[in-house]
């Protein structure tokens, strides 16, 4: 994708205890309309709350504007009843990770290895 139009998202401050499965559940339309999506789990110390978030690229720039309109600011409940207030935004840095295709050119040979045959 070779545009300058910004179509992918994070979501923001969602509970650290959120699951990706429960999170992909609440989502699964617009996972649908996305080509490109990423989760991390959050963790919760005695001493800091490191916040879960997610990432999302829509194969549609027009998807954006009402993922945000639907999902930003949305309340996600912990298992101790706290409120998480989710925060949609555009991503700083809109690249996504490239697909590794690259296929071992060692792969498949023992059967042909001389060293390999004479034991």
């Amino acid at each position: 994708m070779v545009s300058d139009t910004r179509c992918k998202v994070v979501v923001r401050r969602l509970p650290p205890s959120l699951q990706e499965e429960a999170f992909r559940g609440a989502v699964r339309e617009w996972i649908e309309r996305a080509d490109w999506f990423s989760y991390v789990q959050g963790k919760a110390s005695s001493k800091d709350l490191l916040h879960s978030r997610a990432y999302l690229r829509f194969k549609d720039a027009a998807d954006v504007p009402r993922f945000q309109q639907a999902w930003d600011g949305h309340a996600f409940v912990n298992e101790r009843g706290t409120q998480f207030r989710c925060q949609v935004e555009y991503a700083a840095y809109q690249r996504v990770p490239r697909q590794r295709v690259k296929r071992d050119p060692k792969e498949g040979t023992i059967e042909r290895d001389a060293d390999y045959l004479a034991t």
